[in-house]
């Protein structure tokens, strides 16, 4: 069996956190953007984020709501990748068990099938936003997160914790 890893770096927390936001946006920019039939309008998305919490009106608003949704976004995949970084700094379990690449593999995408659900049906609700309805594109949306979010987060804070072993 593979030795487990040691606690992770802050420095993996800000590489997939920051990694995961800006290949997030460019992906639910691009997947809007086709599922509209339109070129993706970056505005237009990071104002439909601030809209979760202003409403309609954030499509009123210009620059501020669109930089508000960036924030929110931002915000969003650094509490996913903060989840998973305390997890994995105190979990010696989660520590052995990511040692196996194959097993960080299948842990990434597990991790990342529970965020859409998640996003989407949770935290959703706390929001002025409407949860997307099963469909098409939810399912698109979960088998993005899964084979997206949850492998940049894991993978990038593993490859991480290992450079800095030594």
């Amino acid at each position: 069996m593979p030795a487990p890893l040691s606690r992770p770096p802050l420095r993996a927390l800000i590489a997939s956190g920051l990694t995961l936001a800006v290949l997030d946006g460019l992906f639910a920019s691009t997947f809007f953007a086709l599922m509209n039939g339109r070129t993706p309008n970056p505005k237009r998305l990071f104002q439909a984020i601030a809209s979760s919490l202003l409403g309609p009106d954030s499509f009123e608003e210009g620059f501020a709501s669109m930089a508000l949704g960036v924030c929110l976004h931002v915000s969003v995949a650094f509490a996913w990748s903060a989840i998973f970084f305390i997890a994995l700094r105190q979990s010696e379990r989660l520590r052995a068990l990511l040692g196996s690449l194959a097993a960080a593999i299948a842990f990434a995408l597990v991790y990342g099938a529970c965020i859409w659900p998640f996003m989407n049906n949770a935290f959703m609700l706390l929001t002025r936003s409407t949860p997307m309805p099963w469909g098409t594109n939810y399912v698109y949306m979960w088998l993005a997160h899964a084979i997206m979010i949850g492998p940049l987060i894991v993978l990038i804070q593993r490859a991480m914790t290992k450079r800095a072993e030594g």
